[in-house]
């Protein structure tokens, strides 16, 4: 194993884990017994505290269903990803960055849907439906990767 490999890898790992306890930390305030709703804008955008039983967007599925579906959907995503990540030099450390979001993200709604049953959501942001920091991470990270990567290609 090459030694840039390796120190890529620490810096995924070192992203994943940081991402993951942004997540577990903002989940841990929410169900506490001292969360109470924050209204930033009525209507628009508030914190509030909500057990997302489904999958994506709340989609009701049986909950085998869900674990192997997101584990299936998030694997050959982060495959992708960390192909793409590894046969490209360009902003190598900035993608690094997003692969680990996007690998704390899936850590952090598995182990919620293992553990609980559930995923603890709490961001509301009109017309979105309720989400939370690793849907945050996993999300905006894939498509600021799918950008670079359009992009990119269109360079070459």
């Amino acid at each position: 194993m090459k030694i840039n490999t390796i120190k890529n890898s620490g810096i995924i790992l070192f992203f994943t884990i940081l991402w993951f306890l942004f997540d577990y930390i903002s989940k841990l305030w929410v169900i506490s017994d001292g969360f109470v709703p924050i209204v930033f804008i009525k209507k628009f955008f508030y914190f509030t505290y909500q057990q997302n039983t489904g999958i994506a967007f709340g989609i009701p599925l049986p909950q085998w269903l869900q674990l192997i579906s997101s584990v299936l959907i998030l694997g050959v995503l982060m495959y992708f990803a960390y192909k793409y990540v590894f046969e490209n030099k360009n902003n190598r450390f900035f993608k690094l960055l997003l692969l680990g979001m996007v690998f704390g993200g899936a850590i952090g709604n598995g182990v919620d849907r293992l553990f609980k049953g559930y995923v603890v959501d709490f961001i509301y942001l009109y017309p979105i439906p309720v989400f939370n920091i690793a849907d945050l991470g996993i999300t905006v990270s894939l498509i600021i990767l799918l950008f670079l990567a359009i992009t990119e290609s269109d360079k070459n």
